[in-house]
């Protein structure tokens, strides 16, 4: 049987053990090590996991929830959730305690299995009470002075000592196997089931696009496991063999990265974004010669890509010293991701242009992904063979992608799950805006929910605005608001390390304020060089000024950190009204009048 005949991901799981039975599946933290897992192993401990679960009448149907940090327990977990056809929830610890309860309360879960006391203690108490039995991953402290343990919740170690190991047959390829949410930008996550068939669909199309990644290839597994995209990578490993690295605490990812080299990373945006500034940074604190070297190989990488991307040839000056540059410059910055990577793949939103020149003038290509939490196979992404950058790549087989007449994505195909809506022709709406050039590579422009329309009857996506404030080197966050509004406000959250290296440490100088005013005139100078390109009625008139992070804790950023316009507006209310107050009822921009700040305490 080869891997894109297993009708389900248990029968994977079989047919890996048997082919590579002791090559590692998996590794494991030990200490300051890290201990291989063999697929046998892991297939064997799976069993005995499966006989734990099933005396806990785990059984088709149920639903399970997971809420740990990755680890080998959380994927033999959910592995023998699946053998005895449950569907796994991933409830990502992320998530805010009130979201914690709300899922929890409205799942009817069979069973929670939770890392430890300490993350089982933020779900609130009302909703844990609608949970039967609970496995605790790691065993609870003793301590006199804890109350008696709730005989509800049991150690997985006790139960999987006295467990003996069972051969189940796989599930059938239309059993339910995994529940996931909606990223929940403008209200409450919605959950999304899928089948082991469409699990399987979703991992044939994505190993497809990747041939480089084979048996014995390393990948290193740091999102949570509770996002759908991170899940299924992981069944990919399984279905190519590639040895996973199972990281808990995704702020060591760097550090791990350097030292496991993995063949490819996939992340987030705002993660690239630290990794490019922590570079940087580390440039610049250099000393000359090392800081100039770099500097150079950076500009020469920048001439070099773009005339590959253009598709002529690189410049002869630049094809004569980009090895020289490489070898002594890009090739140590590119370490920070590991001596093996060939690529870096980012989803869950869009990237910035410059953050993605930045990269291939490094040399290290970035492949966006596109995808809806309601359809199990990505949208479309760009491969190592087929990419434009600032796209999202060509549609990705089995989808069937269109544009509505109002430029909408439309998505049909097998992937798509049965709760999700669609239309007359079988399409769902994504909600996303997007434009198909004429090579098929598919071009996002913003959500068809964030658009507004002015007071001046202009209609506004914002998403493109954002992308361009944020190009301001010390914007770590922008939200654009104006529905109804005569003019638009931005608020911006600084980072003040970068905004300190741009424009002078903050001087408190001018008046309610942190910036003196020759700061804010520079300040000014960078957000119209940004915005520049943008038509004059998409130009902010006024901006709100934070050093306050937006945060998935603070409600501006959903767990996989996409922006929450809504919680933005609601959370800088009194700041927007009193910045509106001070445009008054100045409308006309042809003057171009100041731009008017309003720092936010």
């Amino acid at each position: 049987m080869a891997a894109n005949t297993a009708e389900s991901v248990c029968a994977l799981l079989e047919w890996r053990a048997a082919r590579t039975p002791d090559a590692t599946a998996y590794f494991v933290p030990d200490g300051a090590a890290w201990a291989p897992v063999s697929w046998s192993q892991f297939l064997a401990q799976t069993r005995r996991w499966t006989a734990v679960l099933r005396g806990a009448d785990v059984g088709p149907g149920s639903k399970v929830g997971i809420l740990a940090r990755n680890s080998i327990d959380w994927v033999q977990a959910q592995m023998a959730c699946l053998w005895l056809g449950a569907v796994v929830v991933g409830i990502d610890v992320n998530y805010r305690n009130e979201q914690l309860g709300e899922l929890v309360s409205s799942l009817s879960l069979a069973l929670l299995i939770a890392e430890d006391g300490e993350l089982l203690a933020r779900v609130p108490p009302e909703a844990l009470a609608r949970v039967p039995p609970v496995i605790l991953l790691r065993r609870p402290a003793q301590d006199a002075r804890q109350p008696a343990p709730d005989p509800r919740q049991r150690c997985a170690a006790d139960l999987l000592a006295a467990a003996q190991g069972e051969v189940r047959e796989p599930p059938s390829a239309a059993q339910a196997a995994i529940m996931v949410f909606s990223s929940g930008t403008t209200g409450a996550p919605r959950a999304v089931v899928y089948t082991h068939a469409q699990v399987m669909l979703a991992v044939d199309a994505i190993v497809a696009s990747f041939p480089e990644i084979d048996e014995g290839g390393v990948l290193l597994c740091w999102l949570p496991l509770a996002n759908l995209f991170q899940r299924i990578i992981d069944f990919c490993a399984i279905a190519k063999g590639a040895a996973s690295y199972l990281l808990g605490d995704p702020r060591a990812v760097m550090t791990v990265a350097a030292t496991v080299h993995p063949q490819v990373l996939i992340g987030v945006p705002r993660f690239y974004e630290r990794v490019q500034a922590a570079i940087a940074a580390r440039v610049e604190a250099s000393r000359w010669p090392v800081r100039g070297l770099a500097r150079w190989a950076l500009a020469l990488g920048d001439r070099r890509a773009r005339a590959l991307r253009e598709g002529g040839r690189a410049p002869f000056a630049a094809r004569l010293l980009w090895p020289l540059a490489d070898r002594l410059a890009a090739r140590p910055m590119r370490a920070a991701f590991g001596a093996r990577v060939r690529y870096l793949v980012s989803g869950s939103a869009p990237m910035p242009r410059w953050l993605l020149e930045w990269f291939d003038a490094l040399g290290l290509p970035v492949l966006e992904a596109y995808g809806v939490s309601e359809d199990i196979v990505p949208v479309a992404l760009n491969r190592p063979a087929a990419r434009r950058l600032g796209s999202v790549g060509r549609p990705l087989p089995p989808n069937h992608v269109e544009l509505s007449p109002e430029d909408e994505v439309l998505v049909r195909g097998p992937g798509v799950s049965a709760q999700s809506a669609v239309d007359a022709d079988g399409f769902l709406h994504s909600g996303d805006l997007a434009s198909i050039d004429s090579a098929g590579f598919l071009w996002l422009h913003g959500r068809k929910s964030d658009q507004f329309k002015t007071a001046g009857g202009h209609w506004i996506a914002p998403a493109s605005i954002e992308e361009a404030l944020r190009t301001v080197s010390y914007v770590d966050h922008a939200a654009v608001i104006g529905a109804g509004l005569p003019q638009l406000i931005a608020v911006l959250a600084l980072d003040p390390a970068r905004l300190a290296a741009r424009l002078g440490a903050p001087a408190d100088g001018s008046a309610g304020g942190w910036l003196s005013a020759e700061q804010e005139q520079r300040l000014r100078v960078d957000v119209r060089d940004a915005l520049a390109s943008l038509s004059y009625f998409e130009r902010p008139r006024g901006l709100v000024l934070t050093l306050r992070p937006f945060s998935v804790d603070t409600g501006e950023l959903t767990a996989n950190l996409k922006l929450r316009r809504q919680a933005v507006e609601q959370r800088y209310a009194e700041s927007i009204a009193a910045l509106q107050r001070t445009l008054g009822a100045a409308r006309g921009l042809e003057d171009q009048p100041p731009l008017a700040l309003h720092y936010d305490a």
